[in-house]
């Protein structure tokens, strides 16, 4: 009895998935061209942004592994009610392409 109670278990936490959402920080660098002398190098020259660009990624995973991942747009604050319904459609759906996937491997 212990073995099926172990192997239920297992199977249940093969069910699992969560989601988490996570403020990115990116920089796109741009060099700038400088005048020096000959033989000279050129001083590097940092210029922070005043304000960071950041974006949102939200990821769903299994105990397998990650299953889905998207970034939101770069003005979207917040996650609602039909952002969250319409990933999980996504989800599913890249479920059950791997689903088919694995099959056509195995």
């Amino acid at each position: 009895m212990r073995a099926t109670f172990s192997s239920y278990k297992q199977r249940f936490l093969y069910r699992i998935i969560t989601r988490d959402k996570k403020w990115c920080l990116y920089a796109n660098m741009r060099q700038r061209k400088k005048w020096v002398a000959p033989g000279d190098t050129p001083k590097s020259r940092v210029k922070q942004d005043l304000y960071p660009k950041k974006i949102m990624i939200c990821v769903w995973w299994n105990c397998e592994g990650m299953v889905y991942w998207v970034l939101l747009e770069k003005n979207s604050t917040m996650v609602n009610k039909e952002l969250c319904i319409a990933q999980l459609y996504l989800v599913n759906e890249a479920i059950l392409l791997k689903k088919t996937q694995f099959k056509m491997n195995n």
